[in-house]
Formats: C-alpha cells, sequence, structure tokens
C-alpha cells in the first residue's frame, strides 16, 4: 500500500484493501479490528495497533468514497466525525509539517544525486511505480563500470531507491553487501553480472526485495538455495545460470508463492 492507486488493488488475501464506499468490503479495515494476538491483524506485530480515533478517520474516509483529493476541514463540522478528528488534529498538523520537510529534503538530494550519478556513469530518476519521494537507479546504454568506491559515493541515498536495473556492470558478490543496505529496494535487475552466488546471502536481508533478476550470471546450485531465505521474494529471473532444474524444483516446492521464471526478464 505504498501508493493511492495500490489501496484498490488485491493482495495475497485476494481481496482489496480498499472498497471505496464500503467499510465492510474493506480488507484492511478487517484486519485492523481484528483482535491484537490475531495473527491476520493489522498493523504486525511489533508496530503499534491503530488508535480508534485513527479508526474513525479511516472508516468515515472509506465509506465517503477513498477519495485521494479529501481533505480535513470540509469535513470537520459533520456530527459523526467532529470528536475524533479534533482530537487527531494536532498529530495531523504535525504529520503535515514533518512531510513537507521530508519533500524539501528528497528534493535537495534528488538535485545532488542526479549530479553525482553523471559523474560516475549512473542514472536516477524518480520511480513512476513506487511511493512518492522513492527513485530508480539505473545504468546508462551503453553501461559503465560499476566500481565499490562508486557505491560508497551513493551510500548516503540509499534509503531513496524503490527499483534498480544495473545490468552488465561488472558487479561482484562482494559489491551486493552495499545493495543490501538499501532497505527500500522492491525490485533488482542484476543480468549479466560477474556474481557466482556466495554474495546472496546478503541480499536475503533486504526486507522489502520483491523482484530479482539473475539471468546471465554464474549462480550454482548450492548458492540458489540461499533464494529460499528471501522474506518478500516474489519474482525470481534465472535464465542461462548454473542452477539446475532440480534445485528449481526444490526451490519451488519450499517456496510456493515464489515465481521462477527461466527466461532473461526485463532490464528495467
Amino acid at each position: 500500500m505504498d501508493t493511492y492507486p495500490q489501496l484498490f488493488g488485491a493482495g495475497d488475501s485476494k481481496h482489496a484493501a480498499i472498497v471505496p464506499g464500503s467499510i465492510m468490503k474493506s480488507e484492511a479495515l478487517r484486519r485492523i479490528r481484528l483482535p491484537l494476538h490475531d495473527d491476520e491483524h493489522m498493523p504486525p506485530e511489533g508496530k503499534s495497533p491503530m488508535t480508534e480515533d485513527e479508526i474513525s478517520l479511516l472508516a468515515f474516509w472509506v465509506k465517503s468514497g477513498a477519495s485521494d483529493t479529501s481533505h480535513v476541514w470540509p469535513i470537520r463540522d459533520i456530527d459523526s466525525i467532529r470528536s475524533p478528528l479534533s482530537r487527531l488534529i494536532p498529530d495531523l498538523r504535525r504529520y503535515q509539517l514533518r512531510f513537507t520537510a521530508n519533500r524539501q529534503k528528497e528534493q535537495e538530494s534528488f538535485s545532488s544525486i542526479q549530479i553525482l550519478a553523471v559523474e560516475i556513469g549512473l542514472e536516477v530518476a524518480h520511480d513512476s511505480v513506487s511511493e512518492e519521494g522513492k527513485w530508480q537507479l539505473s545504468a546508462t546504454v551503453p553501461p559503465h563500470v560499476l566500481t565499490t568506491e562508486s557505491m560508497r559515493l551513493i551510500a548516503p541515498f540509499y534509503g531513496y531507491f524503490s527499483r534498480i536495473a544495473l545490468p552488465s556492470s561488472a558487479i561482484t558478490d562482494d559489491m551486493l553487501y552495499y545493495f543490501a543496505q538499501m532497505s527500500n529496494v522492491r525490485s533488482l535487475y542484476l543480468q549479466k553480472n560477474s556474481i557466482d552466488g556466495p554474495g546472496l546471502v546478503y541480499l536475503s536481508k533486504m526486507p522489502m526485495l520483491e523482484t530479482l533478476n539473475l539471468s546471465y550470471t554464474r549462480v550454482d546450485d548450492r548458492h540458489a538455495l540461499d533464494l529460499i531465505n528471501f522474506p518478500k521474494l516474489k519474482k525470481l529471473y534465472l535464465f542461462r545460470t548454473n542452477v539446475s532444474p532440480e534445485v528449481i524444483k526444490a526451490i519451488r516446492r519450499n517456496r510456493p508463492g515464489l515465481e521462477i521464471l527461466e527466461e532473461e526478464g526485463p532490464y528495467y
């Protein structure tokens, strides 16, 4: 649920998180209202549950149509929402100030990394398929050789990356250590790089990684089994690697929700 359109898509439950106009059909509201000990309760264990006032405001928004142009002030005098909204106003103001400050910081950072990216042979753009304020890091055409020094130079910006496409960039297993520190990356395309497999253990620590393309690398059976331990991985490309059909079957058996594609796959 990183972007507004994703609120209306179906997740693993096959039910939409938000159904405009329907509180009962909105999966997010159902899970928010489950007992804390329930495995399906949202947010998950370890994160602060929503307050009753927050739930009331969310339910009101859904029932009213879940518009992305809704504003607080026009509804402050509606009886059913007046009391919880009045208690939430200070928090909403603090959130708005943080949002404005974060947006300004992101804009300044984006200007800085665009200059740096040109110097080290990379390209940076806003990621149109992820949440606002996230970027795509990609190789130029033709690709430049990426070095450990390049990875260190862009380290201050790691948290902004959500999508990385660096085929044919001479990336080695040791360099995967740096990618593992990019905690918001969802898609990682690393085809035709000098990856043998030992560095995959670093990538297993990436909490948001959903798509990984290792086509035309030298990953073998022993290291491919590490892919079972990737927490959020949903799509994996293993075309022209050294992974045997038997190991691919074993991975599919242990991770039934993981789609393994024996094709080259997209580069960006």
